[in-house]
């Protein structure tokens, strides 16, 4: 009689599924709660303001839709390409690179950041000109222009996010957010209403909760750099080859913040 082998291969196709799946929901779920955690905040903000007054909320409402649409979308455009070169570089075992890239990163959005925020200092009359009411407009122009630090702040944390899932290591972005969604109340109501800042204050404090994700995640990037075996370390210092090679990953970064750009304006 023959043997049949089906249930043997059956057994090692669902110990190979079981394997894969484990492996992917160890880097999914964190990132998922990271993500749960970012709209937490700007939840949390929102909820603060509104008990300042409809004017307050209004204000909010249109410079996080301006936030978004002309400054977070495109930025995270921009930081996306990182996937694809830090995500061929580790995998090639190209451990160095991975530290390059992220360097490049690291400028390319930085600069980018900066003619973001070049452009809100017309906010305030573009909005006048898309027909919004002049008092609303004013003050959401001022209050885009106080989030200025909370872009260049998040340039760099999307950075290091990335920097750190292509090594698959994710549990700590979640443990950050998770600690910067906490303070997020105690900022608020620190500038809000102890410092008496008002309207200014949501914008100051949401800048202190971006500075503390950042912060946050830098000192656990330097720890996890520090202790990597050295052959296979990632970053190896500041490096000139960051300023090189600026034209392929611009070309990968346009798509990217065109898919990002019109998912983001669709939704707001």
């Amino acid at each position: 009689m023959k043997t049949s082998h089906k249930p043997a291969v059956f057994g090692k196709a669902t110990t190979a599924w079981t394997s894969v799946a484990s492996r992917l929901w160890a880097l999914a779920w964190p990132l998922s709660g990271m993500e749960v955690m970012t709209f937490a905040k700007e939840i949390i903000i929102t909820a603060f303001v509104g008990h300042l007054g409809s004017m307050e909320l209004s204000s909010l409402v249109l410079s996080q839709t301006l936030y978004n649409v002309s400054g977070n979308a495109p930025m995270l455009g921009v930081v996306t390409a990182m996937e694809t070169f830090c995500g061929q570089a580790y995998g090639a075992k190209k451990y160095a690179t991975v530290g390059v890239v992220t360097q490049r990163a690291l400028v390319i959005t930085t600069l980018f950041n900066l003619l973001c925020i070049a452009m809100w200092g017309k906010a305030e009359s573009l909005m006048i000109a898309m027909g919004q009411d002049p008092q609303i407009a004013k003050a959401a122009g001022r209050f885009t222009l106080l989030l200025s630090p909370c872009l260049l702040l998040d340039g760099v944390e999307q950075c290091l996010r990335r920097y750190l899932a292509a090594q698959s290591v994710v549990q700590p972005l979640l443990y950050v957010t998770f600690l910067a969604t906490l303070l997020t109340p105690l900022y608020l109501w620190f500038f809000i209403f102890r410092c008496a800042l008002g309207f200014d204050g949501a914008a100051v404090a949401w800048a202190c909760v971006q500075a503390s994700s950042c912060l946050g995640l830098l000192v656990f990037t330097l720890h996890h750099t520090r202790n990597q075996e050295p052959s296979k370390r990632t970053w190896a210092g500041w490096s000139r080859e960051c300023l090189a090679d600026w034209p392929l990953y611009i070309r990968v970064a346009i798509p990217s913040a065109v898919m990002i750009c019109l998912d983001w304006w669709t939704f707001e």
